[in-house]
């Protein structure tokens, strides 16, 4: 068996919030006033906007040049 040990640097908070903001979207099924609807956000957790469903939602992100990312 092969027991090695990797060590990671952490980046500064900054530096986390800001990876993929250039080229990823996040997209979020929530709930608002009872209503699913699915929220786009940039990687720094800008609102980007807000969709009736999921789809809509990916493609949102598209037109704006970014890969859409489901995250729960």
């Amino acid at each position: 068996m092969n027991n090695q040990s990797v060590t990671l640097k952490l980046a500064h908070t900054a530096d986390f919030a800001a990876f993929g903001m250039a080229v990823m979207a996040y997209v979020k099924k929530i709930e608002i006033d009872g209503q699913t609807v699915y929220a786009v956000h940039s990687a720094d957790g800008a609102p980007l906007g807000i969709e009736h469903n999921e789809r809509m939602a990916m493609l949102v992100a598209q037109q704006k040049n970014l890969f859409p990312v489901s995250v729960q």
